[in-house]
């Protein structure tokens, strides 16, 4: 039956979709919520479904959690039919903190470059000129002179002449180099990759990847990121789900399955040529197969 359930947690939606939508919540917010939908009153889970995660929780008089309340929509759960998964928070027990938090400056940073980039691509990179004229002009005659040079800007007018009277015109624009957008942003990138255990040889440039250090990012990133994050999924979903399924006749336990994962596959060829080597030095075939599972 809790298989059942894992296979198909509601009419709407399937795992991967809901294991998504847990991970996007988990990524931004630090905090994700499945409501359980028993059949009756304590009847095992017949479905589960997302909760978005605009959530407050009530405690009993010891810290422990009574209900949860979804500060949106005002509806109250109580907590034993709430899961909820959440990343390790060091300034509070109840609620997890999101990534997001750690990289927040690197990504305002990376914004703030982008949107630069955007409104100067529009002026025509920076605003390079200082136009000063000889003679004083009044209101009327400044926003004339303004309106006349915004209506040259923009990539359709790039590099275009404008011929004035009676102006001097000093350059004020800095070069591309000067300025120095994209090695910002590539620092800005890898902050973030390092806050969410992502290498950036993942997301680097097609020209700074190569099949070694790509398969090699892939391994390192199951390895030290994905398996760890699974584990926590793992030990979340038998909190929350087993004790509604086990009982003194049978043992329950959810796992995850690493058996067709690519990235950690050990390759076959480099398997044979050690048992060979191994052979030839007289181990016997039993420990060689025992040592590398032919």
């Amino acid at each position: 039956p809790l298989q059942t359930l894992i296979d198909n947690p509601n009419p709407e939606m399937s795992t991967g979709e809901l294991m998504r939508l847990l991970m996007a919540h988990l990524d931004l917010a630090g905090n994700g919520y499945w409501k359980k939908v028993r059949g009756g009153m304590g009847d095992t889970p017949q479905e589960l479904w997302p909760v978005m995660p605009y959530i407050s929780i009530n405690t009993n008089s010891d810290g422990t959690i009574s209900s949860y309340k979804n500060t949106a929509t005002g509806n109250i759960y109580p907590a034993d039919d709430m899961c909820q998964f959440k990343y390790t928070n060091p300034d509070n027990y109840y609620f997890g903190q999101s990534p997001l938090q750690a990289a927040g400056k690197a990504v305002d940073v990376d914004n703030a470059g982008q949107e630069w980039q955007k409104v100067s691509m529009q002026n025509r990179a920076v605003p390079d000129l200082l136009i000063s004229y000889r003679e004083m002009l009044n209101s009327e005659q400044q926003q004339q002179a303004i309106d006349m040079f915004k209506s040259k800007q923009g990539s359709k007018s790039a590099r275009d002449s404008i011929v004035t009277s009676l102006a001097d015109v000093h350059q004020l624009g800095l070069s591309p180099v000067e300025m120095d957008f994209m090695n910002t942003r590539r620092f800005s990138r890898e902050e973030v990759c390092s806050a969410y255990g992502v290498p950036s040889a993942l997301i680097a440039e097609m020209n700074e990847a190569n099949l070694s250090n790509a398969e090699t990012a892939r391994k390192v990133f199951w390895l030290d990121t994905i398996i760890p994050l699974m584990d926590e999924l793992r030990d979340s979903l038998n909190r929350c789900l087993v004790p509604d399924y086990a009982n003194d006749k049978q043992t329950v336990r959810i796992v995850y399955d690493l058996t067709n994962v690519a990235a950690l596959q050990v390759n076959i060829k480099d398997k044979i040529e050690n048992a060979n080597k191994l052979w030839a030095m007289g181990v016997p075939f039993n420990t060689i197969n025992s040592r590398f599972e032919l």
